[in-house]
Parts: structure tokens; sequence; C-alpha cells
């Protein structure tokens, strides 16, 4: 039996954000606009003793966040998620990373890390 276990964060954080090529029936959301952005971050982990604090995990995660700004620009959630992977990755790159970021808790988008695919480098660009 393969079991995988993984530990896990969540916070909130307010920003703005435009879709410069929103489509016609989407128009408004080219204009920039207010989220509370609901952000999860997952690590493996192998020792189940705490291999990876919570308390660790959570302020790295708030800190990769707020690295961004409060004004994200053009950034869509995977492009958040991508960024907040890229500031993590050097601290936890020898586990499976996973990023969630979601408009005010009901649409996102979810990034993942695996170490053991990227023993070369990651293969997703930069955003």
């Amino acid at each position: 039996m393969r079991v995988t276990s993984r530990v896990v964060v969540r916070f909130t954080a307010q920003g703005f954000h435009r879709w410069d090529s929103a489509p016609p029936h989407r128009e408004y959301l080219g204009s920039k606009h207010r989220h509370l952005f609901y952000v999860e971050v997952s690590v493996t982990v192998r020792d189940l003793d705490r291999e990876i604090e919570f308390h660790d995990l959570l302020e790295h995660s708030e800190v990769a966040w707020h690295t961004q700004g409060l004004d994200l620009g053009g950034a869509s959630c995977e492009m958040m998620a991508l960024r907040m992977l890229h500031s993590l990755q050097p601290i936890y790159g020898k586990h499976d990373v996973t990023v969630s970021v979601f408009e005010d808790g009901e649409v996102g988008a979810l990034v993942e890390y695996l170490a053991a695919d990227n023993e070369g480098g990651t293969n997703v660009q930069d955003q």
C-alpha cells in the first residue's frame, strides 16, 4: 500500500487584479477589481513527526504571497500560484509542493511541483 502524507496551510489575502484580454462577455474583468484570495499550500512529508512545521510553512507561504504586492496587475490565479511555487521551491524543493489560489473562495487554480519529475529543473515557464 502506498500512502502519501502532506502538511497543509491556508490563509486569505486581499488583492487587486485585472484580465487585460477579457472577452466581450467578461469585459468587466478587464478593469482592476478586488478579491479576497484564498490560498492553500501543501507539501509532501515522509516523516510524520513534524518534518515540516506547519507554522514555518505558513510563514514562508505568506511571505511568498506578499512579495507579489497588493496590486497583482494582469496576473491570473495560475500565475499567482506559479510565482508562489517559484518562491517556495528553494525551501521545499525536495518535496512535492502544491499551491492553490482561489478568488473569493469560489474559483481558482492549482499548480503543482513534483520533485521527482523535476530533478533537472522545472518545465513550467515563468509567467
